[in-house]
């Protein structure tokens, strides 16, 4: 039942700067609001920068990051936590006032390929994307690195399900050490590393590409040129943090309506200030590498700044990783801590 009529004349004409405006303070408000609600659920925390919520606690199950266990004790309270940010997303008209701003966009171009243009597995068009046919049946088309993802979430699945098979039945028998090295056998076989970066991360795939060729993005090569070395280690750590405030905010500041040329499902052409805000984004991630590479090579000073130096480490491992994959950064924490 509706709380109030509703009222079509608040409405702002389609494509007009008011809809734009309206958009924006709507998806600020829904963006405020979600951070202080966070509070009020420390159990969905994950780790320093990253919570819980279903997909994710999904995956997690998948691939033996938590036990049964802890999936059915945060399943229920992730998924209350998004039911209450839907209705405050509803609340706030986000998806209508989307519609005005960007209403020249619609309707959308045809998803469906000429009769014959598709091929297995899926078929790269001129403008760099390919139509592929989901488990559906549906026929979609992507950029390259959408297409790449989706294939590689099948894949992540069923080497998930083997990984667990075959480590649940070998490793009955062995020790703290045989487990560890079986862990890191069936990962080796099974490629789950890669299998890893290919479905959550596939636009790396062709930047490890370009990076062959020899291309550098822009934002990695502003970040080279900062010196680090003249930095202490106290203003290096805080540094880290800094950085890390400064992509939230780029981050918020790409997907406001003035940063987006053109969009679709679940690709983004930017503007020439959302390319702009997505360079100081990629500036900030790249110094953070560079913070926490330059820290890892330094001789703390006392036991206090080796925790900050290692507690950073951490973050940033789980972070980019998910998880703590470093053998290294294992090595150094089992010598600090042990």
């Amino acid at each position: 039942m509706r709380r109030k009529p509703f009222d079509p004349s608040n409405l702002p004409a389609p494509n007009s700067d008011e809809a734009k405006a309206m958009y924006e303070a709507a998806c600020a408000e829904v963006s405020r609001l979600d951070r202080e609600d966070r509070c009020g659920w420390p159990e969905l925390q994950r780790d320093a920068v990253t919570w819980w919520c279903r997909q994710s606690l999904r995956v997690a199950l998948e691939t033996g990051e938590i036990t049964p266990t802890a999936y059915a004790r945060l399943y229920p309270l992730a998924a209350e936590r998004e039911h209450r940010m839907e209705g405050v997303t509803i609340a706030a008209n986000v998806s209508a006032l989307y519609a005005l701003a960007f209403a020249d966009e619609y309707p959308l171009p045809p998803e469906e390929p000429e009769v014959g243009s598709l091929a297995s597995g899926g078929e790269f068009i001129e403008d760099g994307s390919v139509y592929f046919e989901d488990a559906a049946g549906k026929i979609h088309k992507r950029p390259v690195a959408s297409w790449i993802g989706f294939a590689a979430q099948r894949l992540h699945s069923l080497a998930s399900q083997e990984f667990n098979r075959r480590f649940n039945a070998e490793s009955r028998d062995l020790d703290e050490v045989a487990r560890r090295d079986l862990d890191a056998r069936l990962r080796r076989e099974l490629r789950m590393d890669a299998i890893f970066a290919l479905t959550f991360h596939p636009e790396r795939a062709f930047q490890a590409g370009q990076a062959d060729r020899g291309w550098v993005s822009a934002g990695k090569v502003a970040a080279d040129a900062v010196d680090l070395k003249r930095l202490d280690m106290a203003a290096l750590i805080n540094l880290y943090d800094s950085f890390s405030g400064a992509r939230e905010l780029w981050e918020g500041i790409m997907v406001k309506p003035f940063c987006i040329k053109q969009h679709g499902g679940d690709w983004v052409l930017r503007s020439p200030a959302g390319e702009l805000a997505e360079f100081e984004d990629e500036r900030a991630g790249f110094l953070m590498d560079r913070i926490v590479e330059e820290i890892r090579t330094r001789t703390p000073r006392d036991d206090e700044e080796r925790n900050s130096v290692l507690s950073l480490r951490i973050r940033h491992e789980i972070a980019c990783e998910g998880r703590i994959r470093d053998d290294v950064l294992m090595a150094d924490m089992a010598k600090a801590w042990a």
